[in-house]
């Protein structure tokens, strides 16, 4: 029985392994997918979504940025546009409103 209990430990070693490899595998792909997550919001916040304009150079007009996106890119411009490229029919589009389509 001295065999058994030789194996018995083998075997409980190497699962306690293999599930400290696997939580390592986890953990470092939750880890990975966390810096994406911050690299994306940063890059938002740090520039205008729309024409790429860095935040310093926006920050030197009045408002900032904020004013800029309000004014210049407000977001619900952008799908009312959309809307209006859907339901107009090809023909009647203007050639810039064609080109965008």
């Amino acid at each position: 029985w001295l065999l058994t209990i030789v194996q018995m430990s083998f075997l409980t070693i190497y699962v306690q392994i293999l599930l400290v490899v696997a939580q390592g595998i986890i953990i470092d792909s939750f880890g990975q997918l966390r810096d994406e997550n911050a690299e994306v919001t940063e890059r938002l916040k740090g520039a205008c979504f729309i024409c790429g304009l860095e935040r310093h150079v926006l920050d030197q007009y009045p408002g900032g940025m904020e004013a800029h996106i309000a004014r210049d890119h407000h977001s619900w411009n952008y799908v009312d546009l959309f809307v209006l490229l859907q339901t107009t029919p090809r023909c009647r589009l203007t050639d810039l409103e064609e080109y965008v389509h």
